[in-house]
């Protein structure tokens, strides 16, 4: 029974053994690799915690102040929208485990690479063992294993893995006599994506797609039917629309990102140079950070290709191979010379110059090369079976031969899986001491607390608008906890300094994905990004101000009993400095001087009516405050010296004149409210319109497939009756 079933599915257990093979480090290991790997699964997991609650993902994050984030953060809106929504959902079902989920697409990413490329090559009639050579060319290739074990990249990763299945079930549709469901739905999600995962991979990857598919049309000529090509667009139309939601504001607004103004060139160019390329074993250069990033071409099975597969251009029993070989050739060369020659991309344009690294490209060297394995294989199909005995001994070296490579091929493989150290250092990223996780699971903080591997400071910061520099103190946050459980609006109230002048936030959207609202408006964008509002009407502010400073009994060097806010010559609110204050301490040398900080609450409403702050001393009398004036912040009012103040009690204080400062009022804030929602721009709306039609029309093209495959199962069962 186990020979019956081995013999039966044997080519299905040898492509799964191998995928499983690729995988092994994720599915065995809790490695957390390299940072940016860790930094995926996290979005993931804020993804899980916030996509029930809507029905559209969101686009931010919500994170605490730092330098390197800051609430409604348009991550998702610019980078891998749909892939960490599909993570987040896919955690949602398997109770909240992002890192399975990850398992489970890890494993099925390279599914769809290994089965994509085994599908093209059936489909161009490689026999079922000699089709394994393709796929093994490329998931062994060193750099596709670097994409997710040495980088990190999961986005990339995803992208450059689908990439295969988009191919070979497009391919399928353009040549079956009639629609197939699972060709359909193969196409389907391989494109949703592929089009949903990494912007830079969709644009060079569907460009250097094109351009081989235009120079096969023109140099092949094979033949084509226009209906069949209207199929495919009738499939691929709504899977791409199916992003809309966050491929629109992409396109619509991507320039006015920070990373967009610092992607100005190619960097790392000590990758691409030809003795590292063609290295035949596995090395990284000295310059590198990175201990795992190999770039090699799959150099053996190059080789391999090369030299069975050129007889296509002399034998004429593959004369039908040489103008597809030679366009293959053509391809790998242009493509080899746009990662080594790097005055190539002073010539660029913009999308395709923000691949950063040409090393990327290396990608679709290994997709050639195993295009060019599959051409050579056909060759060697071709070869011939029967006498002269010198056939029959070709026929067995080039057999030998291509299990050499692939047995080679596997062997570097496994010891890049394995050996070389992929587990990030502390490092310095953009000015940030970065940590990478020995185990991945430790990354799976609280949403609203970036993992210590988090290395893109304000990556998709808004740099529209009019900029505007605010002073230090002159700012407002907005706490992440208190935003909605979707994490895309937010009405709450904050305390702001006194003041009309500009405010700083910590909002990084632009105007274009969230509007601000309440008692502020936006007036600009900060340097470094953030949002920079402004009152709309000061002084009609309602609630509790905050008077925050220290005070001290000017005689004794000891915290002043009381601090008094006085209006005229009344007190209207008394605290008693109880708040630690190191610097207080330090600065008087004394420690009986630490706990002098004070915060007074006052009726916001009163703060405009000349307000003056004073200490009760411990002998009963009292001394006024100095206030500290910055530029968004007023001093409390000094006004004219009294000699009495009248307690809340009908108590009489007399005043007495300080000899020395005994404290200071440092900050004065009102409270504002603020209201946070996603924009209702023209990206926004478009994009969901987009997504919407899209999930329509996809629900219509599976109920029309649906009852297809009925008629046709019916029109079947009736022919098997007819007499």
């Amino acid at each position: 029974m186990i020979r019956v079933l081995f013999g039966r599915f044997r080519h299905g257990i040898i492509g799964s053994s191998i995928v499983v093979f690729v995988a092994g480090p994720v599915l065995l290991t809790n490695r957390g690799l390299n940072i940016d790997f860790t930094n995926d699964l996290w979005f993931g997991h804020v993804q899980a915690s916030t996509i029930g609650s809507g029905i559209f993902p969101s686009y931010f994050l919500n994170t605490f102040g730092t330098v390197a984030s800051g609430v409604f953060d348009p991550h998702f809106a610019f980078y891998g929208g749909t892939l960490y929504a599909l993570l987040g959902e896919l955690a949602r079902v398997l109770g909240g485990d992002v890192v399975v989920a990850f398992d489970v697409l890890a494993v099925g990413f390279i599914a769809f690479a290994y089965f994509g490329l085994y599908w093209i090559s059936r489909q161009f009639s490689i026999s079922p063992g000699y089709s394994h050579a393709v796929p093994i060319a490329y998931v062994t290739s060193a750099y596709y294993i670097t994409i997710l074990y040495g980088r990190g990249d999961v986005a990339e990763f995803a992208a450059v893995s689908v990439l295969p299945m988009v191919l070979a079930a497009g391919l399928a549709l353009l040549r079956e006599p009639y629609w197939s469901p699972k060709t359909t739905v193969l196409f389907a999600t391989a494109l949703v994506i592929f089009t949903g995962s990494h912007d830079i991979s969709l644009v060079w990857g569907t460009s250097l797609v094109a351009v081989l598919l235009v120079l096969l049309l023109v140099v092949v000529r094979p033949s084509v039917a226009w209906r069949r090509v209207i199929r495919v667009a009738v499939v691929a139309v709504p899977a791409v629309m199916l992003n809309g939601w966050f491929l629109v504001p992409d396109l619509l607004y991507g320039h006015d990102t920070m990373i967009a103004a610092k992607s100005t060139g190619v960097i790392a160019l000590f990758f691409d140079s030809f003795p590292l390329l063609l290295n035949p074993l596995r090395a990284v250069p000295a310059a590198s950070g990175t201990p795992a990033l190999f770039v090699q071409i799959p150099v053996w099975m190059l080789l391999w290709a090369l030299a069975v597969g050129g007889a296509a251009v002399a034998s004429s029993r593959s004369r039908s191979l040489r103008r597809p070989f030679l366009v293959l050739v053509v391809m790998f060369g242009f493509v080899l010379g746009l990662i080594t020659i790097p005055g190539v991309w002073r010539s660029i344009p913009r999308p395709w110059l923000y691949i950063q690294f040409p090393y990327r490209l290396n990608t679709y060297l290994a997709l050639i090369v195993s295009a060019l394995v599959g051409v050579a294989v056909l060759v060697a199909q071709r070869m011939p079976t029967a006498a002269p005995d010198t056939g029959r001994l070709l026929r067995l070296v080039v057999r030998a031969s291509l299990g050499a490579v692939c047995a080679i091929s596997l062997a570097l493989c496994a010891w890049q899986l394995w050996i070389p150290r992929t587990l990030a250092y502390p490092a310095i990223s953009d000015g940030l001491h970065v940590t990478g996780y020995a185990n991945r699971y430790d990354a799976m903080t609280s949403i609203d607390t970036v993992p210590t591997s988090w290395d893109s400071p304000l990556d998709y910061a808004n740099t529209s608008g009019p900029i505007i520099s605010v002073s230090p103190g002159c700012e407002l946050t907005i706490d992440p906890k208190t935003i909605d459980n979707h994490g895309d609006s937010v009405t709450t109230v904050v305390q702001a300094p006194l003041g009309s002048g500009p405010l700083g936030t910590n909002i990084v959207a632009g105007p274009y994905l969230v509007s601000i609202g309440g008692d502020v408006v936006r007036v600009g964008t900060s340097p470094d990004g953030f949002a920079v509002v402004q009152r709309r009407e000061p002084g009609t502010e309602s609630g509790n101000a905050m008077i925050k400073g220290w005070a001290l009994d000017d005689q004794k060097l000891e915290p002043a009993k009381e601090v008094l806010a006085v209006r005229g010559d009344r007190v209207i609110a008394v605290t008693r400095p109880d708040i630690y204050r190191a610097d207080v301490a330090k600065y008087f040398a004394s420690k009986t001087t630490a706990y002098s900080g004070f915060l007074l609450k006052v009726p916001a409403h009163m703060i405009q009516h000349h307000l003056q702050i004073y200490t009760l001393n411990l002998d009963g009398t009292v001394s006024r405050l100095n206030g500290l004036s910055t530029n968004c912040v007023s001093p409390i009012e000094l006004g004219r010296t009294l000699q009495f103040l009248r307690g809340e009690n009908g108590m009489l204080y007399r005043v007495q004149a300080s000899s020395r400062s005994n404290g200071y009022v440092e900050e004065v804030e009102l409270p504002v409210l603020i209201t946070v929602n996603t924009a209702r721009s023209l990206g926004v709306v478009a994009g969901r319109v987009s997504s919407t039609v899209g999930a329509v029309l996809i629900v219509g093209l599976a109920l029309y497939l649906a009852s297809a495959a009925r008629r046709r199962r019916t029109l079947r069962r009736s022919d098997r009756l007819r007499p």
